[in-house]
């Protein structure tokens, strides 16, 4: 089990270290689709005349879309934080500076 997880960790950030993005707007996507698409379906019902109020699909549908939001909006913020890593990583020679002499 332990190097199942591990190859699952060393697969992961070979992949998407440096564009998280890509997998949390892409599971984001999927399931905000999966949501929209089960509300349009329960909104074609509602339309024709059925209630819809009391089936677990309208609770699934909306969860669905709500974590699909979470999920982008975690790959947003993973990639902000993600470039702004690699710019305060491309200056480190800049950090190692002393001020040698101070004009007035």
């Amino acid at each position: 089990m332990r190097g199942f997880l591990d190859l699952l960790t060393v697969t992961f950030m070979g992949r998407y270290r440096h564009r998280p993005l890509h997998l949390f707007g892409g599971l984001g996507l999927v399931l905000s689709a999966a949501g929209g698409a089960v509300l349009a379906y329960l909104t074609v019902l509602k339309l024709v005349g059925q209630a819809i109020g009391q089936r677990p699909l309208l609770t699934l549908g909306v969860l669905l879309v709500v974590v699909g939001i979470q999920l982008l909006s975690l790959g947003l913020l993973s990639e902000l934080i993600t470039s702004h890593h690699e710019e305060r990583g491309d200056d480190r020679h800049t950090r190692d500076l002393h001020v040698d002499e101070i004009l007035r």
